[in-house]
């Protein structure tokens, strides 16, 4: 249920902080004095859309934030699981907006920000709001299915979760053979041209790594003259000096012949005589092997040729195949894995449609089973949203589940025609009423008068009040185009579905009002030389009051305030029996 409302800078309202008890809230005021605000505040906090003309004159941002108690909401704790969305207490989440006068946005979700989208998944989950002309789930014919099969229960909902497996499989292996059927014809074309390619690449006989050793083969045989010649350039002088220039070999020779003379004079330079040695060994180690590498070296026109061919081989397979010849190789491994697909099509083909034709069959089964249950319990449903309705006093009403199905070729009903099966069973659910004597049934969103719609609604909402597991329920204006007894009845029936939900009620008859189990005044004040909205909880001397203005009393009269009393008193005895009275119950006099 909705526990607290922080609403900042929206609209008249500089700061509210609202705590919210269970069972039935009432809100009520004087015309004008924003009684709706907190529904546009919940609204921005549920991801409607954000006008930041709703922000207070001379600020910048305005802030709404609502606090969720999840402790019975298993739907709703679900949602937050998946969309890894966590709380320091793991039986609430708080809903947040930030709007900007820039026209800037942010949504939060456990007080880190997140998208508005979300907002609205939980939205849908923890509030359903019903007002003259707000969204009404109950008028949106895609809700029917869904909230007729929780009325039907554990039975429905078993049948309905064992189809909807069953239809998913099935689609599944539909789409599945479409594809291959699809591909049928161009599955030869295919099939040459993946040969092709395999057999190209595999002739080429790539190596991973092959491509730098022969591009490093390539360098070394352009080069062949200018490394034959540099080479010999170096042994050289390394060795193979003129007498006038010796190599640096003999005259290190000579330079070590002479330290070993000095060294016999003085000893201290023993060590310039190992050191001098020590360059000695080391450059002819280096003229060995640079004598080794240019015998070694051998110029051959006809492996530069076949290098540089295979390098253009390599090459061409690249542009075609992939940027390396490991991406051609990953490429062939593809390729290897399409054919077998193509050159085992017939018995693919064979295998998709034994298990398409035994999921179809069960989901056939499953979907006529569905229907069968839906249609048992039809009566019941209709017969009570009927008795509902007629509490409600409208004692002409009529109405009806109407259980339809699409036309498809999915399964051949007894009666001749082809039907579809659908993600929730081959029924296509609508609710349709009539008010009046005479008049034929309509789809609900059709019924034209506000009174009847309230009611109905209403009456909706209580039959369907064990199945239906949305926690709050907002009902704006609900008595519009009602008055009199029947507004006494309506004030019974939300107490009645208070019991099981949280149910906020704005009104200005104070016989619904006399039913609270908490009262909020909203008000209008001055402060500072601006109007300001308030809203305050009502003690129940001030309760007595409010129920008093609502009377069209004057406030604080003795007349109207013992009507007041006398209404509250009334409503009271109500509310304490196990069972709020059908029709035909006394109501008070006014």
């Amino acid at each position: 249920m909705l526990k607290e409302l922080l609403v900042r800078n929206l609209a008249l309202s500089e700061e509210l902080n609202i705590t919210l008890p269970p069972g039935l809230i009432i809100l009520s005021g004087e015309t004008g004095a924003g009684k709706t605000l907190m529904v546009e505040a919940l609204n921005l906090a549920l991801g409607e859309r954000a006008d930041s003309s709703m922000i207070q004159t001379g600020k910048e941002v305005s802030y709404v934030e609502a606090v969720f108690d999840l402790t019975r909401n298993g739907r709703a704790r679900q949602l937050m699981e998946e969309k890894e969305i966590t709380e320091e207490k793991l039986d609430q989440v708080s809903l947040g907006r930030e709007i900007c006068r820039s026209g800037r946005s942010r949504s939060f979700i456990g007080g880190r920000i997140g998208p508005l989208s979300w907002l609205a998944e939980l939205g849908e989950i923890l509030v359903d709001l019903h007002g003259q002309h707000e969204h009404q789930s109950l008028l949106k014919v895609k809700n029917h299915l869904d909230l007729f099969d929780r009325f039907g229960g554990d039975k429905i909902g078993e049948l309905r979760s064992e189809y909807q497996r069953r239809y998913e499989k099935f689609r599944d292996l539909e789409r599945e053979l479409q594809d291959l059927l699809a591909r049928e014809k161009e599955r030869y074309r295919t099939l040459e041209r993946l040969k092709f390619e395999r057999e190209e690449i595999e002739r080429a006989n790539l190596k991973v790594g092959e491509e730098d050793s022969l591009k490093s083969e390539k360098k070394i045989l352009d080069n062949y003259e200018k490394l034959f010649l540099l080479v010999n350039q170096s042994l050289a002088w390394l060795k193979e000096g003129e007498e006038s220039a010796p190599g640096a070999l003999d005259g290190l020779d000579q330079v070590a012949k002479n330290l070993e003379d000095l060294s016999q004079i003085d000893e201290k330079l023993g060590g310039c005589l190992e050191t001098v040695m020590g360059c000695r060994y080391q450059l002819e180690d280096v003229a060995r092997e640079l004598r080794s590498y240019v015998e070694g070296i051998v110029f051959d026109p006809s492996r530069l040729e076949m290098v540089e061919s295979r390098l253009a081989e390599i090459h061409a397979l690249k542009r075609k195949y992939g940027d390396s010849i490991e991406d051609i190789l990953s490429f062939l491994e593809n390729i290897k894995g399409e054919i077998k697909i193509l050159e085992n099509y017939q018995s693919r083909l064979e295998e998709i449609e034994g298990a398409l034709d035994k999921e179809r069959r069960a989901a056939r089964d499953l979907a006529l089973s569905l229907s069968q249950a839906r249609r048992s319990i039809k009566e019941e449903f209709e017969r009570k949203v009927i008795r509902e309705l007629k509490d409600l006093n409208l004692n002409d009403a009529s109405f009806q589940v109407s259980i339809t199905h699409e036309r498809g070729e999915d399964l051949l009903m007894e009666d001749g025609p082809w039907v579809s099966l659908l993600p929730h069973g081959m029924d296509k659910i609508e609710f349709l009423i009539s008010t009046n004597v005479g008049e034929p049934l309509k789809p609900l969103a059709k019924v034209a008068s506000g009174g009847e719609i309230s009611r109905i609604m209403l009456a909706m909402k209580i039959v369907l009040a064990d199945a239906d597991d949305v926690p709050t329920l907002i009902f704006d204006e609900i008595d519009v185009g009602i008055g009199g007894s029947v507004s006494f009845l309506v004030g019974e029936k939300l107490a009645q579905l208070s019991r099981s939900h949280q149910v906020i009620c704005i009104t200005h008859l104070p016989q619904i009002g006399c039913f609270a189990d908490a009262h909020f005044s909203i008000r209008k004040s001055t402060k500072s030389g601006r109007a300001r909205t308030e809203v305050v909880r009502l003690s129940e001397e001030e309760r007595t009051e409010e129920i008093s203005r609502m009377l069209g009393g004057d406030r604080g009269g003795d007349i109207s305030l013992d009507h007041a009393r006398e209404l509250i008193s009334f409503a009271e005895k109500r509310k304490k029996s196990l069972d709020v009275p059908k029709s035909g119950s006394e109501s008070p006099a006014f």
